[in-house]
């Protein structure tokens, strides 16, 4: 996509750092400020205003910000599209005008995971805007980056998304996004001569249209102060484990410095724990100006945390801190709540790891030196997120970055966007069953919430190549893959090889599905593949006394979740497996999303729900009864005999075990998107009330794109429940008791059930 005059802009603030030498200079240069001034004729109709960069931007108009957005234009391979924005910008025209844009090192240019090495696609800074207004009268004025802009370093001395961000308010440009701002300090940038790490002739050719909301801030957390530490640091509590920053009203002597660290949690002598950052410093610093109140607020970085340590140098004061939970700015679909306070906390606690890890992709946590789009926990926890949030446009860019990180022989990598690493290797392209299945079960899962065919189009073909990238490495229909993390951190072992085969068998399934959603003629192909897998399967892994290798509870899990198995067979082994933890799961990322289902499905009900009430360890509630705001990496991520878990591994904001959020909504209260009428043109009730007396109230309801869909349930007598349902017009609903003794009906859309 090109933008017809504007030109690329660069600005030298600094030299070199961090791309001959990556070590010996860690940090970046002062962020770049890229002004216009021009005046504009009265009766405006309209004006819009295209951004992009290699880093991240901020854009303003007349001394305001144009819009509310923070750490655009995003991160996406950057050497196969680069995404612009447009926003509005009609109210803000005036007479004599200012365009301004700020810039920082951001993904582009910043320090990336795993390496952690700056500039991993690009060297500098470089900006490119356009500014359309069009007049009443049919004529229009058009405003492009070129060498009659003007440029500056600005009081951020050096930002990051992983080391945080300097400030030096003793260095502001005033006025910088007025007409009449002053010229003190300003230059003239040049044009595009960033080197970049892979061929850009004209980085407009890479230019993309942004296909996921902008990140903004979405809550506001109040700090509370809570103590003053022995070596004289102040630490706050914002109550509640997020992603975003602080912002702080300060006042103090011009020179005085604040230094802002961020952590999840506290030691115990009430110090700021950071060692499982690892070798993130999250650390935000200012230096006053003086001579009064100031405002400090970073503009490009973010941090995974609920506590903030605040270090002050000098003479100054702390009037106050608050801190800006950012993510993309997704409506919010879906509400569950129930008769348990501590499942309402776990429910507020996955909807919180989704807020805190939906910014611009899918990451799996937003703390360390990682923030990567994991694609693992992506697909385990996808159905979860479409309920909670309306995550259509979000998915079809993560989507898009899965394929344009697809490696040659077809695999789907285990993260995406993959660091181009400098130009040497890409991290990340490897495949891992389970997570390279993203790309057959998100363009499924998001078919059957959303009803949109086209996604379904996009991916089909990256589909095809995932699963005849399993068959090419396969021997006996068995995966033999470089990566291969199995069922991730959970308590028991499976067998990796049953994980694998067990997700090339499903990935062939809903490849069939695809082919038949999109008219594609291959349906028959995949379905005689996954009935070819499944033989293989039973042959291999399923002994002739039913017992799975491995014999644990995922591996009974997969096997039927994935139509492998059946109820007969599963039932006694998945029990017994259960029964030897002492009624306690043991599952790990992948099987934990189909631990509560499963048992639903095989006529367990009761014991799926106190599964879910246990507050033992390991359990969904030990971390809720631990204090925890989101969803723990580990299910021993605290202990009282161990304290905090290794710090090389441990965070405590990751949503994958919060894939039982699915559940909630589909088995708790019956709320089921149906196949053949997607995106709830029909909706399936068909819920699994709690027998045992576990939980004797639930209630939610989703906002599906074809409107509201309500279920709730009560205790209504021993062994009676009140089921009540309501959806919008237009969608049609389908009911299914089948296993309850009785249904009777109690009015429009309410029954009374009757459990054997």
């Amino acid at each position: 996509m090109y933008m017809h005059g504007a030109k690329w802009l660069t600005y030298e603030t600094g030299g070199p750092k961090g791309a001959d030498d990556p070590y010996g200079n860690p940090y970046g240069n002062p962020s770049p400020c890229f002004r216009k001034k021009f005046e504009a004729r009265g009766g405006v109709e309209r004006a819009a205003l295209d951004v992009s960069a290699v880093g991240v931007f901020k854009a303003y108009l007349n001394g305001e910000a144009v819009a509310g957005d923070y750490m655009s234009p995003g991160w996406t391979d950057y050497s196969k599209r680069i995404p612009l924005y447009t926003f509005d910008a009609t109210d803000k025209i005036r007479a004599r005008n200012a365009v301004a844009i700020v810039a920082g090192d951001g993904w582009a240019v910043g320090k990336l995971p795993p390496a952690m090495l700056r500039c991993a696609y690009f060297e500098k800074i470089e900006v490119c805007a356009r500014l359309i207004i069009d007049y009443r009268d049919g004529k229009r004025d058009v405003i492009v980056t070129d060498l009659d802009w003007e440029a500056a370093a600005t009081e951020i001395r050096r930002s990051d998304i992983f080391s945080g961000e300097y400030v030096d308010k003793r260095l502001s440009l005033p006025g910088f996004a007025l007409y009449g701002g002053g010229s003190e300090g300003w230059g003239k940038p040049s044009l595009n001569h960033v080197k970049a790490y892979f061929s850009a002739p004209d980085l407009s050719e890479f230019l993309d249209r942004a296909r996921v909301a902008p990140t903004v801030v979405k809550r506001m957390l109040p700090g509370k102060f809570l103590h003053k530490t022995a070596d004289g640091k102040f630490i706050y509590d914002f109550g509640q484990n997020f992603t975003g920053v602080v912002r702080a009203e300060l006042n103090g002597d011009r020179g005085a410095t604040l230094v802002f660290r961020h952590g999840e949690v506290l030691n115990p002598d009430g110090t700021l724990y950071t060692a499982n950052l690892r070798r993130v410093e999250a650390t935000d610093t200012v230096i006053l100006a003086g001579g009064g109140a100031e405002e400090f607020r970073p503009l490009f970085t973010f941090h995974g945390f609920r506590y903030a340590e605040v270090a002050v140098q000098g003479k100054a004061e702390i009037l106050s801190v608050r801190g800006e939970a950012m993510y993309s700015d997704l409506r919010e679909t879906g509400a569950f709540s129930c008769s348990d306070p501590l499942v309402n906390q776990l429910y507020s606690n996955l909807v919180w790891g989704q807020r805190s890890n939906f910014l611009n992709l899918p990451t799996d946590c937003p703390q360390r030196d990682e923030r990567l789009g994991w694609s693992g926990d992506a697909q385990i926890f996808c159905g979860t997120a479409m309920f909670n949030m309306d995550c259509r446009d979000f998915y079809r860019k993560y989507l898009t970055d899965i394929r344009d990180a697809q490696l040659g022989a077809g695999a789907a990598p285990c993260f995406a966007p993959a660091p181009f690493c400098r130009g040497r290797l890409r991290a990340g392209m490897k495949a891992a069953a389970g997570w390279s299945d993203v790309i057959t079960i998100l363009p499924y899962e998001y078919y059957l919430m959303y009803g949109d065919k086209a996604a379904v189009k996009e991916n089909l073909e990256a589909a095809k190549g995932q699963v005849r990238y399993y068959a090419g490495v396969s021997e006996n229909y068995v995966p033999r893959l470089l990566c291969n993390y199995g069922d991730w951190l959970g308590t028991e072992k499976t067998d990796t090889d049953l994980v694998a085969v067990c997700y090339f068998a499903l990935s062939a399934k809903l490849c069939a599905k695809l082919c038949r959603i999109a008219g594609d003629g291959d349906a028959d192909i995949y379905e005689k593949l996954y009935a070819d897998i499944r033989e293989a399967f039973r042959s291999e892994f399923i002994g002739k006394d039913g017992a799975a290798r491995s014999d644990t509870q995922t591996a009974y899990l997969l096997p039927y979740a994935f139509g492998l198995t059946g109820a007969d067979e599963t039932r006694p082994r998945l029990l017994a497996a259960i029964a030897r933890q002492n009624d306690r799961l043991s599952t790990g990322f992948l099987g934990v999303k189909y631990l509560l289902p499963v048992l639903c499905e095989l006529g367990e009900s009761a014991l799926a729900y106190k599964l879910l009430t246990n507050t033992d360890y390991p359990s969904w509630l030990y971390s809720v009864v631990n204090g925890a705001t989101t969803m723990w990496e580990r299910w021993d991520g605290y202990t009282d005999e161990r304290g905090v878990q290794n710090p090389d591994m441990n965070s405590f904001n990751h949503y994958a075990y919060g894939s039982c959020g699915e559940w909630m909504y589909k088995y708790c209260l019956g709320i089921n998107p149906v196949e053949g009428a997607p995106g709830f043109k029909k909706v399936l009730f068909r819920p699994f009330i709690d027998p045992g007396g576990k939980i004797t109230r639930a209630e939610g309801c989703y906002q599906s794109v074809n409107g509201a869909v309500k279920a709730s349930w009560r205790a209504d007598s021993a062994g009676a429940f009140l089921y009540e349902t309501e959806v919008a017009d237009g969608i049609e609903p389908l009911y299914d008791f089948g296993g309850y003794k009785s249904a009777e009906r109690r009015g429009e859309g309410a029954f009374l059930l009757k459990v054997w």
